[in-house]
């Protein structure tokens, strides 16, 4: 067998192993973690425009504190346009399960009535 001394050695490099290994993993985890924050950031700058509606708001909304009168304008513009599309292209609950409606004209939204 091993002396006492050898088995407390032995016990020690693996500890000494494990302990870098844990300390390794905590690094790796905090720079996938800051790398997955910057990645984030980036997003947030840049909306994915997967849905026209909700792309057009978020232009808008976030022109609002800074732009001019005319840069705003073209936001709301983009935002009506987007509202009517989706007006036109979906049916509604109602429609689906063929009940009758009580909509407002589409002419009626468009020109804010």
């Amino acid at each position: 067998g091993l002396t006492h001394k050898q088995i407390e050695q032995r016990i020690y490099r693996r500890l000494r192993g494990s302990e870098a290994a844990a300390s390794a993993a905590v690094r790796m985890a905090e720079q996938r973690h800051v790398k997955w924050l910057e990645r984030l950031g980036e997003d947030l700058v840049t909306p994915v425009q997967s849905e026209p509606l909700s792309y057009a708001l978020t232009i808008l909304f976030r022109a609002l504190p800074d732009a001019n009168d005319a840069t705003i304008k073209h936001h709301a513009i983009a935002v009506r346009d987007a509202f009517v599309c989706a007006a036109v292209s979906q049916p509604t609950e109602a429609e689906h399960r063929g009940e009758p409606t009580h909509q407002m004209s589409l002419e009626a939204v468009v020109s804010a009535q």
